[in-house]
């Protein structure tokens, strides 16, 4: 069955949960509660969630690993190495009037579920911010993008090797990302990333790992999980305008210019974190053209890891998201591709720690040709 790996208390939390009583607010969202259970255990809970499992739950923040039932697993979206497991952390308080609150944070992005047990032991769960779909399966990701540094977690998986024999396929359409997949921007987002968090107090090594793929809110609530989402947005704006003045050293990866020029008339997307003007100062700035069809920031509610992004996009070209073929460089982006139920590309030097179906330096190892029905012939290095 599924396997849970338990972790002691974090010594450095997720958040001081001082402000815990800010974030109960449940959304207008379904949450599977048929099952739900939440019992005394020693100096905690043991909370049972549908789909999920147990979790043991205690007083201070402890992380928990679940990996899927084979059934899950057999049945997952996308082809190769599936989104499987859950990378969750509990924490718990018993209250003044006899109720207990739990916090299920995901570990992987911003999603939050918030789980009450009043005094005459009515349960009552939600979610803070619920994923695209409103259930646990959509947060699944590959083990490798749990975070390395937590010793509890399972061994990192082999590694993806890059394509060598050129591999042929078929797709509906094309959905690429920008930074890291066509234009290289990695040292004006790493700057304004790093003194950004020497200003709050972050260490920047924590930020760098978790901001690719994500829109800056996302990361900001991550980081500063206690703060009010109005100042993350309103700081992310602040960001945003830096990163978009800031385009010196914006320069194409290997192979983009080509790739965008044969994709020409065939459906294809961009599917970016960036607001609409980043994407466009820095498409501009690298001399890429801008695709017809683009997802960026003001168009999804929720940022990758959640498939929301690369869902949209499939709608909006008319074909079926199953159909599709991501391509992405960052672990977040990869696991949303997979999550959408589609294939995807991993390039550079960091994909692999996404597990992509293929895996390719540049973009110079991936061409493309018009097929049949209009449809995209793609070869994989």
């Amino acid at each position: 069955m599924r396997r849970l790996n338990g972790a002691p208390a974090l010594s450095a939390p997720h958040d001081t949960w001082d402000a815990r009583d800010l974030l109960t607010i449940m959304a207008e969202a379904p949450f599977d509660a048929a099952g739900l259970a939440l019992v005394d255990a020693g100096d905690g809970w043991t909370l049972t969630l549908p789909t999920v499992g147990e979790l043991p739950v205690g007083t201070a923040w402890q992380e928990v690993a679940v990996d899927a039932d084979a059934d899950v697993v057999a049945g997952a979206p996308g082809v190769g190495d599936p989104a499987t497991r859950l990378a969750l952390a509990t924490r718990g308080e018993a209250r003044g009037d006899g109720s207990v609150l739990v916090h299920v944070v995901d570990t992987t992005s911003p999603h939050r579920a918030i789980v009450v047990r009043e005094a005459d032991g009515t349960l009552r769960a939600g979610w803070h911010l619920p994923p695209l779909g409103g259930g646990w399966a959509a947060l699944r990701v590959p083990a490798s993008v749990i975070a390395a540094d937590d010793a509890n977690t399972a061994a990192a998986p082999a590694e993806t090797p890059v394509t060598t024999a050129p591999v042929t396929t078929e797709t509906a359409a094309l959905l690429l990302d920008m930074d890291g997949t066509l234009v290289d921007s990695h040292a004006v987002v790493e700057r304004l990333w790093t003194e950004w968090s020497l200003a709050h107090g972050v260490d920047p090594a924590r930020t760098l790992a978790i901001i690719h793929g994500r829109q800056g809110q996302d990361s900001m609530a991550l980081l500063l999980p206690d703060r009010p989402h109005e100042e993350n947005l309103a700081e992310n704006r602040e960001l945003l305008a830096a990163e978009t003045a800031q385009t010196d050293g914006v320069v194409a990866i290997a192979g983009a210019a080509r790739l965008l020029a044969d994709l020409r008339g065939l459906p294809h997307a961009l599917v970016t974190s960036a607001s609409r003007d980043l994407a466009h100062a820095r498409m501009d700035a690298a001399g890429l053209p801008m695709p017809g069809s683009a997802v960026t920031a003001e168009d999804v509610a929720r940022s990758k890891p959640d498939a929301e992004g690369f869902v949209a996009a499939a709608r909006a070209l008319g074909v079926d998201p199953a159909d599709c073929i991501v391509v992405e460089d960052s672990a977040n982006g990869i696991a949303a591709g997979l999550a959408a139920g589609m294939r995807v590309i991993g390039v550079g030097p960091h994909a692999a720690e996404g597990e992509p179906t293929w895996l390719v330096t540049d973009a110079s190892g991936i061409h493309v040709a018009p097929a049949a029905d209009g449809r995209i012939a793609v070869t994989i290095g």
